[in-house]
């Protein structure tokens, strides 16, 4: 038998938090809300890639502003000598809110499986 025949036939367990909770919970700390929705390892995945890219963003930003001591000037000055810097900063922010989306989605896919 395939993979998908098992993957399409595997049951969805209901999750342990309502859908605005799953959202809510995933804008504090990203991943959160699909742990608590039971998709533990994508959770785990969406929370490691979103601190390592935020992480990524900021040593890269202080590289290019390294002579800067508040924080919002060294964002100026970073954003202004590179701005792709900033367009990976919009791309990021973006990708932060689309994971409290998918975090509510998968929350409601799952409170219609445990009916």
């Amino acid at each position: 038998m395939s993979k998908n025949f098992h993957a399409a036939n595997k049951e969805l367990k209901p999750s342990f938090v309502s859908p605005p909770i799953a959202g809510v919970l995933s804008l504090i700390i990203p991943g959160l809300g699909h742990v608590l929705a039971r998709a533990f390892q994508r959770g785990v995945l969406l929370f490691l890639s979103m601190a390592s890219i935020i992480g990524l963003l900021i040593m890269r930003i202080n590289i290019t502003a390294r002579r800067e001591t508040e924080l919002i000037a060294t964002a100026k000055k970073a954003f202004s000598l590179q701005p792709l810097l900033l367009t990976i900063a919009i791309a990021v922010i973006l990708l932060y809110l689309w994971i409290a989306y998918d975090a509510y989605g998968f929350a409601k896919r799952t409170a219609r499986a445990g009916l």
